[in-house]
């Protein structure tokens, strides 16, 4: 083992991310602010540099993970960017079910941490909650405020049995330990879930569907 030169190494392992957080749960991540202004007319993030209408969208990152990758490793460059619009959602690196738990916590904290950054530079920033397998509900919340608006997506999740009932069952325990005023839905949502949710939900079509009307 050796001991990190952290000016060195910061930028690479964007540590400034994090910068000045207060640390929460197993896993160390910042604890995100609450934001009670529920997001509209989206605007997915790697068309965000072509919107016209900027002061009014939402940019979000319910897309695939390659689109901004280059984001998650420099967020800070784009900061002045998205600072043109309303407010933003925060990041959403995939966690899927069957991706080693190492990763799912790396995309975890990079999910929290570039929230707290773009938070922190003033960028109203919804948060994304998001989480992999059963397992990652015991620390993927871990961070996210109490009393907020949340947002999540469905995407992907909803065809498979397995990966429905664990989205379901993600959703309850995010109610009950977060108890948020309000949940952002990005993606289909089955009617019938509303009553097991007893929270407001608020559904946005994708941006694919509000564009070509699928």
């Amino acid at each position: 083992m050796k001991v990190s030169n952290i000016k060195q190494h910061e930028r690479y392992f964007n540590w400034k991310y994090t910068e000045g957080a207060q640390l929460v749960g197993r896993y160390d991540f910042p604890l995100l602010q609450a934001v009670n202004q529920m997001p509209h007319d989206l605007v997915p993030f790697h068309l965000a540099k072509y919107e016209k209408e900027s002061a009014c969208k939402w940019p979000h990152f319910y897309i695939e993970d390659y689109r901004f990758a280059s984001f998650v490793q420099n967020a800070f460059r784009y900061f002045d960017l998205l600072k043109k619009f309303e407010g933003c959602i925060g990041p959403d690196c995939s966690m899927y079910m069957d991706m080693p738990k190492p990763q799912q916590i790396m995309n975890c904290w990079f999910n929290y941490a570039i929230t707290y950054a773009m938070q922190s530079n003033g960028i109203t920033t919804v948060p994304n909650a998001c989480w992999g397998d059963l397992e990652s509900l015991n620390w993927a919340f871990d961070g996210l405020p109490e009393d907020s608006i949340l947002s999540l997506t469905t995407q992907g999740c909803l065809k498979n049995p397995e990966c429905r009932e664990v989205l379901l069952t993600g959703m309850k325990r995010l109610v009950k330990v977060k108890h948020p005023t309000a949940l952002l839905v990005y993606g289909r949502f089955p009617e019938a879930w509303r009553d097991l949710l007893s929270v407001p939900i608020t559904i946005c079509k994708p941006y694919c569907d509000m564009k070509w009307g699928k």
